[in-house]
């Protein structure tokens, strides 16, 4: 019983203590307790020490040195590419702002606290003084902790729980809306960070998320997540708390042919930030209106969506083979070639192929040797057709229109199909030279234009190749004298027509000065 009552009264380790029966005790030397003293006859001889411990004056040699030894600090480490596996990445270090609860097991529970990191990272321990933790786990600062503790009490059992997380500051960059430094409450996963700047943009390649973690060694983890694929097939997203100093980097997507990268899918995510600004498409080739174009960018276009926003494809289009160009981010480029005629042809969906920004969409032209295997007609009443086609109409077998009283110059705005005949209803036939009726052609490539005679009566008697399909810019000539004359003029051109609106200017020209060009 003396024993037990002197355990829990005098457990406190002195620094020193004095004399006892001639003979110095360095109980913090050798880890002694008081009741341990007293089992020995020196300390029956002692009964008169108090309870009050002595100080270091008492002492006639000073007290061996028992501040703790700093920490032993390990080498950098080479750490792998992915170290998604490292058991460091769940280990927590603390830091200043976060608050944490020292607890000291009994017969010391009187020296647990709670307590704040400051700005420096350190704590004041009771007894101790200031103690740093900064960098250092829970279990670290609990061992930290008691080993200053000992010095003082006698085996002191420390834990030590986080109660409050400070925020992080993490760096998102990479293609994500903007870009920067933020502060993110505790326990924020990366998609939160992407969320937190803007969100994703649609460059973004959400199956390469990487985040580094620079640890207090110098040494750096590195591990990849993919958000797509689990967002995808509607499993849990593998995702972890980023801790402060965390860089999260959203890795651009190739601009390739990626029919597995699903942007449709990608543009209805929450993670994904609204495009601000469209994309700028080239449609150039057999459309009513080549040029660039601002296409929106959400939902991503297709190619059938570009060629709709250049007027749609002339009759001379070759819809087989319709290419769509693209530059790779290392300025290489690529191509592709879509078939929008098949489907048409067999009734099927067309190709859902998306476009990017900067993509050039390509419309051939439709050979002459393909054209017995190609119906145009078909082509033409689709709704990738130019909806309407302009044609001048130039007739001297009637009066009334633009032009001298014996001539009528007239443009049409005819439906896309429109054929030869279409055009000329209006015409007085009995009055109109229809054994040759010409039209006028402006051929981009060659640079100059080019007439074909065509027989009205014929193609009234139900002949399909002199009833041509009509193009958008054609010009109908009626009456055999004004051809002869319309066909003279053009070959004396000295310099072939630079493009097709100096082809439209001349005839627009030949109207207003008709009556001195056509009188008899």
């Amino acid at each position: 019983m003396t024993t037990t009552r002197a355990r829990s009264r005098y457990c406190i380790r002195p620094k020193a203590i004095a004399l006892v029966g001639g003979i110095p005790l360095w109980w913090s030397l050798h880890g002694l307790s008081i009741a341990a003293v007293a089992q020995t006859p020196a300390r029956a001889e002692s009964s008169w020490l108090p309870p009050v411990l002595k100080t270091d004056a008492t002492l006639k040699q000073p007290l061996p040195d028992r501040s703790p030894s700093p920490l032993p600090v390990p080498p950098p480490r080479v750490v792998p590419k992915d170290s998604a596996l490292d058991p460091r990445w769940n280990l927590y270090q603390l830091g200043s702002g976060d608050t944490i609860f020292i607890q000291v097991e009994p017969p010391f529970q009187n020296l647990s606290f709670q307590s704040t990191l400051s700005p420096e990272g350190t704590i004041v321990v009771p007894l101790a003084g200031t103690l740093n933790l900064e960098n250092l786990s829970a279990n670290e600062a609990a061992a930290a902790i008691r080993v200053q503790l000992d010095r003082f009490v006698v085996n002191p059992v420390v834990s030590v729980t986080l109660l409050a997380q400070r925020p992080a500051q993490a760096t998102v960059t990479g293609e994500v809306l903007r870009p920067g430094f933020y502060p993110l409450p505790a326990n924020t996963t990366p998609s939160a960070a992407i969320l937190a700047a803007g969100g994703a943009t649609l460059d973004a390649d959400l199956r390469q998320v990487l985040v580094r973690r620079t640890l207090p060694d110098g040494s750096t983890l590195q591990r990849q997540i993919d958000l797509y694929t689990p967002l995808r097939e509607g499993v849990a997203v593998p995702e972890f708390n980023l801790q402060d100093g965390d860089t999260v980097v959203v890795a651009q997507r190739q601009t390739d042919f990626d029919a597995e990268y699903d942007r449709d899918f990608i543009d209805t995510l929450t993670l994904t930030s609204p495009p601000q600004f469209p994309l700028e498409i080239t449609i150039v080739g057999e459309v009513a209106r080549p040029g660039f174009y601002p296409v929106s960018a959400s939902p991503p276009p297709d190619v059938a969506q570009a060629i709709l926003a250049a007027g749609g494809t002339r009759v001379t289009a070759n819809l087989r083979q319709v290419v769509v160009r693209r530059t790779l981010i290392d300025g290489s480029t690529i191509e592709e070639t879509i078939d929008l005629f098949t489907p048409l042809l067999e009734g099927t969906p067309l190709p859902d192929f998306r476009l990017e920004d900067g993509d050039v969409v390509v419309v051939p032209t439709l050979d002459i040797a393909d054209r017995e295997e190609y119906d145009r007609q078909l082509a033409a009443r689709s709704t990738l057709a130019q909806q309407q086609i302009r044609v001048r109409l130039l007739s001297y077998a009637s009066g009334g229109g633009r032009g001298s009283a014996d001539g009528a110059f007239n443009i049409l705005n005819l439906p896309n199909t429109s054929t030869l005949l279409d055009a000329i209803q209006g015409v007085p036939l009995s009055q109109a030279d229809l054994d040759s009726v010409a039209v006028i052609r402006f051929d981009e490539e060659l640079g100059r234009a080019i007439t074909q005679e065509f027989d009205v009566k014929e193609a009234m008697r139900g002949d399909p190749t002199q009833n041509t399909l009509l193009q958008d810019n054609d010009v109908i000539v009626v009456n055999r004298n004004t051809i002869a004359k319309v066909s003279y003029i053009l070959n004396t051109v000295t310099q072939p027509f630079r493009d097709v609106l100096g082809f439209l200017l001349f005839f627009d020209r030949l109207q207003r000065s008709a009556e001195n060009l056509f009188g008899p």
